[in-house]
């Protein structure tokens, strides 16, 4: 028997699923890039004229078994 876990964002669209044997677990999550930074600006050498709208975050979850 198995459990599975699934990754939404909040648009609903799903990033993933794993199998997870039953249990508990302990679960942290990072994040990164919260404060706005235009994407194109961060990785682009030569950014965009103008406004845009596409700030960078990445995420890290960590997940493992309480023992």
């Amino acid at each position: 028997m198995e459990d599975r876990l699934e990754v939404v964002d909040l648009n609903g669209v799903s990033y993933g699923e794993i199998a997870l044997r039953p249990g508990r677990y302990h679960l942290r999550l990072l994040c990164r890039g919260r404060d706005h930074l235009e994407a194109l600006l961060a990785l682009d050498p030569f950014p965009p004229e103008g406004p845009h709208d596409d700030p960078l975050e990445v995420w890290v979850i960590q997940m493992w078994p309480d023992r």
